[in-house]
């Protein structure tokens, strides 16, 4: 584990009540391979963080960093996304070429992982294809960064998700990881649009993150409304109460719903939930999927499907 963490008994006592439930294998969903170069904004809103102090983030900082989360675990793979900063918005710069040089070296070093690339409003759908064509890539990640304005939740969808995103989904089956704004499916608008879109591009295939980012009876009752083609899915990041990830797998009988951690998200320190004392938030997701699966009382292969097979799907790779 890198120096700048540092592991508290609390860790391991919330990691002793999941001890011996995980697969053997991983794929996690939903992961941020940095360069600390592209990531100011994190000196503004939260500067209290240490998270991103390495040069550069890889593969094995991950899997260093992740152990004390993952016992029992012995093949780990990663799809692997840019961290979302605005500073990334000004093509002049060079370091949104940089980032995805980065991530796209870390998945052809580790070519059982996969990459998603970090798009722009005003990329084309020809740019968005091109950076689709290179061999791992296997998602499209937008971020309402990209706005130029990262305060409040005026943002809607299409403000930072182009119509070319879709397009290029829908010709190549690969997905757009939506981490939503704006009251998350609560909001009427939000709703429509994703509906709307589903129908437009029939092939497309869209991850709504974090649970679809439902934390209220209103935005999980969204979830148990949405038409649903078979298409759109849910991953589990960032999430740590299990009320959230329950109507996610009940609406797709968990077919359709994979594990990640947000890492280096999974790194931060909560003061505590559920009244436990503080813990590494990753730790405190785990836990909560441990909780869900008992409450449903998900078979062992249902839960190997969410941290590993589901994401081969997902992303149409070979287990």
């Amino acid at each position: 584990m890198s120096a700048t963490y540092t592991l508290c008994d609390s860790d391991f006592q919330v990691v002793e009540e999941y001890s011996g439930f995980l697969p053997t294998k991983v794929f996690d969903a939903h992961t941020h391979i940095y360069l600390r170069e592209a990531t100011p904004l994190e000196k503004i809103l939260h500067p209290g963080y240490t998270t991103f102090v390495l040069k550069k983030c890889t593969y094995e900082d991950y899997c260093s960093d992740m152990a004390v989360m993952l016992p029992g675990v012995h093949r780990i793979r990663l799809n692997m996304m840019p961290m979302p900063d605005p500073v990334l918005n000004d093509r002049s710069n060079g370091l949104l070429e940089r980032v995805h040089s980065h991530v796209i070296q870390q998945q052809q070093t580790h070519p059982d992982c996969v990459a998603s690339v970090y798009i722009l409003p005003d990329d084309s759908p020809q740019t968005i294809f091109d950076l689709a064509s290179v061999p791992g890539v296997r998602g499209l990640k937008p971020y309402f960064y990209s706005t130029g304005r990262w305060e409040g939740q005026q943002f809607n969808i299409p403000d930072f998700l182009p119509d070319s995103a879709w397009e290029v989904s829908s010709a190549l089956g690969i997905p757009i990881i939506l981490h939503l704004k704006k009251q998350s499916l609560a909001d009427s608008g939000n709703f429509s649009y994703i509906e709307r879109m589903m129908r437009r591009y029939p092939d497309a295939k869209l991850v709504l993150a974090h649970c679809a980012r439902a934390t209220t009876w209103e935005q999980i009752y969204s979830i148990e409304r949405l038409i649903d083609n078979g298409r759109i899915w849910f991953d589990l990041s960032s999430v740590v109460n299990p009320g959230q990830m329950i109507p996610c797998i009940l609406k797709t009988a968990g077919q359709r719903v994979v594990w990640g951690s947000d890492y280096p998200v999974s790194m931060y320190r909560s003061a505590s939930v559920a009244g436990h004392p503080s813990a590494f938030d990753g730790i405190f997701g785990l836990r909560a999927f441990f909780r869900t699966a008992q409450q449903l009382c998900l078979s062992h292969s249902m839960i190997e499907d969410i941290f590993y097979y589901n994401a081969c799907t997902l992303f149409d790779v070979d287990a």
